[in-house]
């Protein structure tokens, strides 16, 4: 109801029509403009549909980026677009049979002179030979539902990858968390049970002096030295048949022989570690606002029984409990800078390898605990020829006769008061029994 002549003169409005007026001029063949009155003839509609051709081919407006003013100036005739085909494209939809061919028909249709433009026949023919197969409105619609049900395929099979990738990222950082094989019980619902382990070690380790690193920094730089310090232990744990527990501001707790049982070897695993991380943290790090001072852990070791199981549903934890684990964390509390710590059971369990230097630390009132006598773990020893480096006994192994019904307890003495213990036992009569260099006092 006349709706759409209302404020016709205002600026916004005319703006609006002379873009449609522009639109509309893109497509007049340039004796129309130039004659400057509308006079429709076949030649000036096989132009405009030239320049639709045109669209088609550049996916663009005709006009492409030239302004208004431009376009309504009379004699303006639209600049065509770089048409240009990909005759490998792998989109049947954007495929082109004869592109060069088609180029020629854009340009004869948009030919200057209106005389040397084709005909509707001549056109008809040009695409005929363009594509010569002839396809019903049936067979249409099933190549559109073949195309349709190709990229529906596609789309689902990179979906799928990555919600692939996102399920193992997921997985990673649940095992990260709670051993694959406990994670893999709380993914199906079932319920998780304590479980108990005969023989394990555990390791503990704190940082010394962290409350005085923690008073000079800042909040943001102790996490970022707790975060570097963690890093590098974590590397080397990767390197051994041990699982890491959990860390606790600057403590860090590893086991061996749990979730994972390993025989005996559980001792020897957290050893090897516990030696290459003092070496690591005390070579590698470096303490914040400090004059280069360089990192110091205490270590303590223990070996016994214990018994694990998975605490809370929220925010689920693996922990270990029983008196092994207070054991170990007394170890490491009374132990010293860069030293590791242990009781006379991880002691004798390093004793059967025979490949480890230690030192016998004393008796001393461990809390909880009464009167224990420890030892210090020094180092490793490869082969014989570590002994004669380090200007150190070595003995050969002792094998006993099957006859030999008593018990064995010796000590082998030599210069400067350092002594080599062989350890007692109760050798079978039917079995022969070896026992190994134990350690230098």
């Amino acid at each position: 109801y006349g709706l759409d002549d209302l404020r016709f003169h205002n600026i916004s409005v005319n703006s609006y029509v002379q873009s449609i007026e522009a639109y509309k001029r893109a497509y007049y063949a340039p004796e129309l403009i130039s004659i400057n009155e509308l006079k429709l003839t076949p030649p000036i509609d096989i132009y405009a549909f030239g320049i639709i051709l045109n669209e088609i081919a550049t996916r663009a407006e005709p006009f492409g980026d030239d302004d208004i003013e431009s376009i309504m100036k009379i004699g303006y005739r639209p600049k065509l677009a770089q048409m240009t085909f990909d005759v490998n494209n792998e989109n049947e939809e954007d495929f082109c049979p004869l592109p060069s061919s088609y180029i020629r028909l854009v340009k004869r249709c948009i030919i200057e002179n209106p005389y040397d433009r084709p005909t509707c026949k001549d056109i008809e023919k040009h695409l005929k030979k363009m594509c010569p197969f002839q396809m019903s409105p049936i067979d249409l619609i099933f190549k559109k539902m073949s195309l349709y049900q190709t990229s529906l395929e596609q789309a689902v099979q990179l979906r799928t990858h990555e919600l692939e990738q996102e399920k193992h990222k997921s997985e990673n950082l649940l095992y990260s968390m709670l051993p694959k094989s406990v994670a893999e019980q709380l993914r199906v619902g079932q319920m998780v049970s304590a479980e108990y382990y005969e023989n394990c070690t555990i390791y503990f380790s704190d940082i010394v002096g962290f409350t005085t690193i923690s008073s000079r920094c800042k909040p943001i730089d102790v996490v970022e030295f707790l975060n570097r310090v963690y890093t590098t232990f974590d590397t080397v744990v990767d390197r051994y048949d041990v699982y890491k527990v959990e860390t606790i501001g600057d403590a860090y707790m590893v086991v061996s022989g749990v979730p994972k049982r390993n025989g005996n070897d559980h001792a020897y695993q957290i050893a090897t570690m516990a030696l290459e991380l003092v070496r690591q943290s005390t070579k590698n790090i470096i303490i914040p606002f400090s004059n280069n001072e360089k990192l110091r852990i205490r270590v303590g070791l223990h070996s016994g029984p214990v018994c694990t199981g998975v605490v809370g549903s929220k925010m689920p934890r693996y922990c270990l409990f029983g008196d092994t684990v207070n054991t170990a964390s007394r170890m490491e509390s009374n132990g010293e800078a860069n030293k590791i710590h242990m009781t006379n059971d991880t002691k004798e369990l390093l004793d059967k390898t025979g490949r480890f230097l230690i030192e016998k630390r004393g008796t001393m009132h461990i809390k909880g605990k009464g009167e224990m006598t420890t030892y210090w773990l020094l180092e490793e020893l490869e082969s014989k020829n570590d002994c004669i480096e380090k200007n150190l006994l070595y003995v050969q192994p002792i094998r006993l006769p099957p006859i030999h019904r008593k018990e064995v307890s010796a000590s082998l003495h030599i210069p400067n008061s350092t002594t080599i213990s062989i350890p007692h036992g109760s050798p079978s009569p039917r079995k022969t029994t070896t026992f190994n260099l134990i350690s230098i006092e």
